[in-house]
């Protein structure tokens, strides 16, 4: 048997974002028209494609968790994309396609239209050229009411880690050595600086606390993330512009930590934000003032809301699961101006039966006489709001809302990472969950194995 390592050029990831149902969710949650339910995602030929998808772990458990689909992906990263194939015709999945080409190239590959479009990790380091391509796949290839998923690093939360990231890059410039040479020569003069209190590294300073954090990281993330020749930070305004001129609306954010303004913004903040009439600019003065280092947005291709449908009715139906023990879980969550606690008897009910299984927070208000006597019609709201802050807070995850016919599916690809690993010394960052309909990172523990599904 050979044990012929692969590798790439950048690490392997895995972003919960690109899970389907916890993409839809975010949706749901969102402050805004566009409703949808788990009948939408699990309709007949729905098709993703994720751009940029180095070994395909987006498309793979796509595929993996939603048979029913066709996913796709596409990279310039040639051996990434053996890698992902290996993947695929190991875990024997029909229903993704990997394809190693140029933005260019697949504009005329022989393709579905998409009904949802990702672009992950990729948009700070490409060149305007790139850019346009990108441009032309979505106007070409993305159904009317599809979505597109756009993340990019922020210029209000890296202007002033921007000037030692430059310095980095010059190192290797001036002393025309590689990439890793420099990396590490230029690193060591920093942290030489970062050791005293002075213009760059003042103490306390933001860029202080986030250079710290760049010297601990791993060496192979931080030539992805600092070395490449395009490096560019972008707007909110200037992204939105360029994709409203091919046809696409913004919805909202897929981080749903930003439906807490009072705990990012203070109340003379808020009221000066209240004030500004255009929902862009809004935008743009909150990423002004909470200084965020990535958005993570989502876009559609024309108006999709849906006015028959009830968000909030639909929300409550949502069933959920736990992703970390309820031991793990606090009680309160605390926030740059503020925190919010859970009441104790909420907590303890969510707790107790999401470690058990997925319910939604109307299922959960029928479970305890004394709780829906205390809070009788607000019961069910209640747990709602607590269910939506450990979402956004990483504990719990959104559930498929039927029965789940897919495990023989997840169960087969789990196990065939454990061949994988040892074939190829490749470690696929995540499981694929029946339950969630999506990814759950390896380290989970153990005890939550069977509420998520997996059988290993």
């Amino acid at each position: 048997m050979s044990n012929k390592k692969l590798s790439v050029s950048y690490p392997i990831s895995f972003n919960k974002d690109l899970d389907l149902n916890h993409l839809y969710y975010t949706l749901l949650a969102n402050n805004n028209n566009f409703v949808i339910d788990d009948s939408d995602i699990y309709a007949n030929n729905f098709t993703t494609c994720d751009i940029g998808c180095g070994i395909g772990i987006s498309p793979i458990l796509s595929g993996v968790c939603n048979p029913h689909i066709n996913a796709w992906g596409f990279d310039y990263d040639e051996e990434a994309i053996k890698i992902g194939k290996k993947i695929i015709k190991l875990a024997e999945i029909k229903n993704v396609d990997l394809i190693n080409c140029t933005f260019q190239k697949f504009i005329s590959e022989d393709t579905p239209d998409f009904d949802l479009i990702t672009i992950h990790g990729i948009y700070s380091w490409i060149t305007d050229t790139d850019k346009k391509e990108i441009f032309e796949i979505i106007k070409s290839k993305l159904k009317p009411g599809g979505l597109v998923y756009i993340s990019y690093n922020c210029l209000n939360g890296w202007s002033s880690i921007a000037p030692i990231r430059q310095f980095l890059k010059d190192y290797q410039i001036s002393y025309n050595v590689s990439n890793e040479h420099a990396l590490n020569e230029s690193l060591d003069i920093l942290n030489n600086l970062s050791q005293y209190d002075n213009s760059v590294f003042t103490k306390g300073s933001k860029s202080k606390k986030i250079f710290e954090n760049i010297y601990k990281s791993n060496k192979e993330y931080l030539l992805h993330e600092y070395m490449a020749d395009e490096w560019n930070l972008h707007t909110f305004p200037k992204v939105h512009k360029n994709l409203s001129n091919i046809g696409l609306m913004y919805l909202g954010s897929a981080d749903l930590t930003r439906a807490f303004d009072p705990l990012h913004l203070d109340k003379n903040t808020i009221t000066i934000m209240e004030k500004i009439d255009n929902s862009i600019m809004r935008e743009s003065f909150r990423d002004l003032v909470m200084s965020p280092m990535i958005r993570r947005d989502i876009f559609a291709k024309g108006t999709i809301s849906k006015k028959d449908s009830n968000k909030k009715h639909l929300l409550l139906k949502k069933r959920f699961t736990l992703i970390k023990p309820a031991i793990q879980i606090p009680h309160e969550f605390h926030f740059p101006l503020g925190s919010i606690s859970i009441n104790h008897d909420i907590y303890n009910l969510i707790t107790t039966y999401l470690s058990e299984g997925s319910y939604s927070s109307i299922e959960l208000s029928k479970k305890d006489k004394n709780i829906s006597n205390k809070y009788k019609d607000k019961t069910k709201y209640k747990i709602l709001d607590a269910i939506q802050l450990l979402v956004a807070t990483n504990y719990i995850s959104p559930s498929l809302n039927f029965e789940n016919k897919n495990k023989e599916h997840t169960n087969k690809f789990n196990k065939s990472l454990l061949k994988l690993q040892k074939k190829y010394n490749i470690i696929f960052p995540c499981f694929a969950s029946p339950v969630t309909g999506g990814g759950i990172y390896r380290n989970t523990d153990i005890t939550l194995y069977s509420s998520l599904g997996l059988e290993l």
